[in-house]
């Protein structure tokens, strides 16, 4: 902890975000909840049904399998490092079963050892919400 009462990113918590975003991809469900600390907070914006605030750990799983469901062409751009977050664009992309093309940001908190928080923003949230709607 530094003196502003924020704890300072180590490579420690980049190799845990990184790990966790390993375990989506390959929906390594055991090591995702391993990964999670047990009051974790996933928010993203929009209506869609992967949208809103999930709690806990196993909310947080069943979103990345909604979301991992929706087989979203993900390429990873960059990870950076914060102060006291680890944040990490991607492109996502879709044709079907609407065109899908945006940009995002997942900004991570790390404590004890464990993702504790995700942020994400987007860069296009009615797209996102069209594409989800599609999918029902």
């Amino acid at each position: 902890m530094t003196d502003n009462g924020f704890a300072t990113v180590d490579s420690a918590d980049v190799g845990v975000v990184t790990a966790l975003l390993a375990g989506f991809r390959s929906e390594d469900w055991s090591t995702v909840r391993q990964l999670l600390h047990p009051g974790v907070v996933w928010t993203l914006p929009g209506t869609s049904s992967v949208s809103g605030r999930k709690e806990g750990v196993e909310a947080v799983v069943d979103t990345a399998r909604a979301i991992n469901a929706a087989t979203l062409n993900s390429r990873l751009r960059d990870v950076m490092v914060g102060h006291s977050t680890v944040v990490v664009t991607l492109h996502n992309s879709a044709d079907q079963p609407v065109e899908l093309d945006e940009s995002l940001a997942l900004v991570f908190e790390v404590r004890d050892g464990l993702v504790a928080a995700v942020s994400t923003h987007l860069s296009d949230v009615e797209g996102l919400d069209r594409f989800y709607a599609a999918l029902a």
